[in-house]
């Protein structure tokens, strides 16, 4: 295995990834020098339709996250499937609070 690349063991299938190589792909989103976390969403979080009164989120980065995430989760890491169907419900009129989740999502890949 080489240097820098992690195994992880999912529904006994094993896969490898760099995140040397994500990383380049997170600097638009501002997330390249991150620190991991454990969850790819906060234990217990749900999220709702945004309201007049949040803070709406940029649409075209939101959808190009979630877009970026799909094809994470597609190519390797099945694990954070559910949590990116989950943010990708408010593509159309994501709020700050989606954003927030969509960044968790950035750094735990």
């Amino acid at each position: 295995m080489s240097q820098g690349c992690q195994s992880r063991e999912i529904v006994q299938t094993r896969y490898c990834y760099n995140r040397n190589i994500w990383k380049a792909y997170w600097s638009p989103f501002g997330m390249a020098n991150c620190k991991p976390v454990s969850t790819p969403l906060e234990v217990g979080k749900t999220f709702h339709k945004r309201t007049d009164v949040e803070e709406p989120c940029d649409v075209q980065v939101y959808q190009h996250a979630i877009g970026f995430l799909t094809c994470v989760s597609t190519a390797t890491r099945p694990d954070t499937s559910a949590a990116v169907g989950t943010l990708s419900q408010y593509m159309s009129n994501p709020s700050k609070d989606h954003w927030m989740g969509v960044k968790r999502l950035l750094i735990d890949t």
